[in-house]
């Protein structure tokens, strides 16, 4: 999808799964909890850098640099529409 000429791990998965298996209300509310540590009902930068800053080999500047680009409203959280719609716009990607 970066067309760098090799498929990478998150390209082959993409590919792979049929996201109106895996992605259901069901498993989003899920994932949504688990990176909801504090149960506020949002996404807070710290909430989502200490689950994929390790995985991804992120610091945490880069993480609030994520966050800036999909915060749709701009309040420095992710309600669950909106890590919802960017779910859908990262699985559902023509």
């Amino acid at each position: 999808s970066d067309h760098n000429g090799y498929i990478e791990c998150h390209e082959f998965v993409r590919a792979s799964i049929d996201p109106k298996l895996l992605i259901t209300e069901e498993n989003l509310i899920r994932v949504f909890r688990i990176f909801d540590q504090d149960l506020s009902g949002k996404l807070e930068t710290k909430e989502i850098a200490s689950i994929i800053s390790k995985d991804m080999n992120l610091e945490y500047k880069d993480v609030e640099e994520m966050m800036k680009e999909v915060d749709i409203n701009g309040d420095g959280e992710l309600s669950y529409s909106e890590f919802k719609k960017i779910l859908a716009s990262i699985f559902y990607k023509n």
